[in-house]
């Protein structure tokens, strides 16, 4: 019987992008989290403002690339979504952005194109998701001009 271990150390790691979820909404996060593991992304969690400044705070001090998308909660305890990532934009580069809000109005809109990031407004239906998902991907690895 041949010996399959060998074959598999010799085989490069496979490369699953990483997303990373922030929303204070548990029922939320598990919903985006089984949508995203649907679409082949491994997902990071973090329940709130504070646990996603801490999340991205580990990331930059371990030179991670991850994760290559952030999708957070525009309202949260603690920090909101843009507050942290106003703070972490120049750390989170060639990083997509999704921000979510059930109250989307033009304060906040301004606020996630100034970060040259995506709003999408709650309720969403999971094509719309994916759909923004794939495109924000393609726009944060697509090169500046």
């Amino acid at each position: 019987m041949p010996d399959f271990g060998s074959v598999e150390r010799t085989l490069p790691p496979r490369r699953v992008p990483r997303v990373l979820v922030a929303d204070d909404s548990s029922e939320q996060r598990w919903t985006l989290r089984l949508a995203l593991s649907m679409m082949g992304f491994d997902v990071l969690e973090a329940a709130d403002g504070r646990e996603l400044f801490w999340a991205l705070e580990e990331l930059s001090r371990h030179g991670s690339s991850e994760p290559s998308l952030v999708i957070a909660d525009v309202y949260m305890p603690a920090y909101d979504g843009l507050e942290v990532l106003e703070a972490w934009r120049g750390a989170v580069p060639n990083r997509g952005v999704i921000f979510i809000t059930a109250f989307p109005d033009s304060v906040v809109a301004h606020r996630v194109k100034a970060l040259g990031a995506e709003l999408l407004a709650k309720p969403f239906t999971l094509t719309a998701f994916s759909e923004r998902v794939r495109a924000t991907l393609r726009r944060a690895r697509a090169p500046s001009s």
